[in-house]
């Protein structure tokens, strides 16, 4: 199970979300501080007003199923980013 974040700013659903993991996860679209990277996330980069917040959470999830993901070392459970 994971914790994250997800903030969505005056001008959503025009501007997609910022997302951060509290829950340490090794993905190739998250940064050393558990940010999600909006350009390694395809659904972010390509953000149109009709995305929800429900698909994101699937792109998401899609994301740890990737060949290249699932292969990483995940942190030890429990583990959480500094200054969340």
């Amino acid at each position: 199970m994971y914790s994250l974040k997800i903030k969505c700013g005056k001008k959503y659903p025009e501007e997609a979300p910022s997302i951060r993991f509290y829950t340490r996860i090794n993905l190739n679209c998250v940064s050393s501080t558990g940010s999600v990277d909006a350009r390694s996330l395809p659904l972010l980069a390509r953000w149109q007003r009709e995305y929800t917040i429900k698909s994101l959470l699937h792109e998401l999830r899609r994301q740890m199923l990737l060949k290249e993901n699932v292969k990483l070392a995940q942190p030890p459970e429990g583990s959480i980013y500094q200054n969340p």
